[in-house]
């Protein structure tokens, strides 16, 4: 069995985007982007929106950061028509591993 393990970007300083001005927005995205390959040595593809907080233009930010997709919250499922930068994601918290499967309905 092989398994793999990608990280993505959840912006620089894990502010609501949002809230920033068109070029915060860039720059958090943009550098977190960097940062996250820097450290890796691989392309970054994803990206999750701090809060899952999004607009369109952050989600035109990030797809022309050169992102393959990008996260928001929900409670939902990813759907065929589902927007490739408003994936929803399902929020996690500090759970331990029986109560992770419980939750993902795997008990």
């Amino acid at each position: 069995m092989t398994s793999s393990i990608e990280f993505g970007s959840h912006a620089l300083t894990h502010r609501s985007l949002p809230t920033l001005s068109a070029a915060d927005k860039a720059r958090e995205i943009g550098d977190s982007k960097r940062r996250c390959e820097a450290i890796t040595g691989r392309e970054t593809q994803t990206f999750a929106y701090p809060f899952g907080d999004a607009d369109e233009g952050c989600m035109e930010l990030v797809q022309n950061a050169g992102f393959g997709c990008a996260c928001i919250t929900g409670e939902q499922s990813v759907v065929p028509k589902s927007h490739p930068f408003a994936l929803p994601r399902i929020g996690v918290g500090d759970y331990g591993a029986d109560r992770l499967a419980q939750y993902l309905g795997h008990s």
